[in-house]
């Protein structure tokens, strides 16, 4: 009898325990406050708001410290239209500096 192998996906972190910097990556006026109010309504902390080097982003990055994966990953899931996981050196744990593309339209849910 052939037996079905589930996979669940690891719980995600509380938001409260996640500290998040908001960058518009699009140029899209007011995006980076917007997402930021959002996220914080949701219950993340949000540690404040600014522009991206470049607004050529369509898709979100959440970029996180190593080993901090399941932070970037809890925010990503908060988003509409899809987020790029990036590992990045320097970061605080559970510190995300979440980069918004054209792609964002909201929170999800």
């Amino acid at each position: 009898m052939p037996t079905t192998t589930s996979t669940t996906a690891p719980p995600l972190l509380d938001p409260s325990s996640v500290l998040v910097e908001v960058l518009n990556g699009s140029g899209g006026p007011g995006v980076a406050s917007e997402a930021a109010r959002a996220l914080h309504e949701a219950g993340f902390l949000v540690n404040g708001t600014g522009n991206a080097a470049s607004f050529q982003h369509v898709e979100s990055v959440a970029e996180y410290s190593p080993g901090s994966e399941l932070a970037a990953a809890t925010v990503a899931a908060y988003l509409t239209g899809g987020t790029q996981l990036l590992p990045v050196a320097g970061l605080a744990p559970d510190e995300v500096d979440l980069v918004l593309g054209s792609q964002y339209h909201g929170l999800s849910g």
